[in-house]
């Protein structure tokens, strides 16, 4: 199967990142299918969604897949129902990212979408789209959200965490020009010393309970192994040359033996860069 992923521009969010959420995604789909895997990252150009349909129409996909946080919903919506009268004939639209995991009846109210992945996406949609190509339950498939034909929503169990993050591939960058975003970064902050900055989850999940935090993987705090991360790192700074990162995990500190020692591998390769 085609399968395109897109990350919707909301005029609300300001952000210029690439995104993980989908690069994670995509590494695991190749990794494990032979399915043809495109981004499509609307964020980035801030541009309508109408712009890329002949780029989209060229590709001709099976599957469209939107992510996006709440701050995105406006774009997200308007992404939503632009593509499903342009190409909902042919295409299954799902979501999955923040937004749909925490309101997803809201997205199936207000946009076309009939298959929500909630939370970490990478087993679930993998197992979705198997058990579209066998023309499987749909409900059998732990972590959707459900519109079924008559309208009703429904909620199949809830997926565990994947346990070993090591087992998840690095970040898909090569469906992206990494250049266009060291153009103009903006991660989290201005607070970047150089242009050539990326995001970098060391672990997944935190064990804490803030109510200001919809803990988008889960409680249980899943480092990925200080080897890992330090490849991860290796591969970034020869690949593509980046002088910076910008640390997004819930808690790096959570243990701080496991922290201080991806610091000090990082001083010991003599790598002259920020993470923040």
């Amino acid at each position: 199967m085609r399968i395109l992923l897109i990350q919707p521009y909301g005029e609300a969010s300001n952000t210029n990142y690439p995104p993980l959420g989908l690069l994670y995604l995509a590494s695991y789909l190749r990794k494990h299918t032979k399915h043809e895997v495109k981004i499509l990252d609307i964020r980035l150009y801030k541009k309508p969604i109408e712009e890329f349909f002949p780029q989209i129409k060229s590709f001709n996909p099976d599957i469209i897949g939107l992510t996006g946080m709440s701050i995105e919903w406006s774009g997200f919506r308007h992404t939503a129902n632009a593509i499903d009268r342009e190409f909902g004939k042919n295409s299954i639209l799902i979501s999955g990212g923040p937004h749909s995991t925490v309101f997803p009846y809201l997205v199936m109210q207000k946009t076309p979408v009939k298959y929500i992945i909630r939370g970490e996406g990478e087993i679930t949609f993998l197992e979705f789209l198997n058990a579209l190509e066998k023309n499987e339950d749909l409900e059998s498939v732990k972590g959707l959200v459900i519109k079924r034909s008559d309208g009703k929503i429904i909620f199949t169990p809830s997926r565990e965490a994947i346990k070993d993050v090591d087992s998840i591939p690095f970040p898909a960058y090569d469906l992206l020009d990494l250049e266009e975003y060291f153009r103009n970064p903006h991660i989290h902050s201005n607070l970047f010393v150089s242009n050539r900055s990326l995001p970098l989850f060391t672990s997944r999940g935190c064990p804490f309970k803030c109510k200001y935090c919809f803990h988008p993987m889960g409680y249980n705090f899943r480092p990925r192994s200080v080897e890992n991360v330090l490849d991860e790192i290796d591969w970034l700074v020869k690949e593509y040359n980046v002088k910076e990162f910008q640390i997004e995990d819930d808690t790096f500190n959570f243990d701080m033996d496991r922290a201080k020692e991806i610091m000090r591998q990082i001083i010991k390769r003599g790598y002259n860069f920020i993470s923040q």
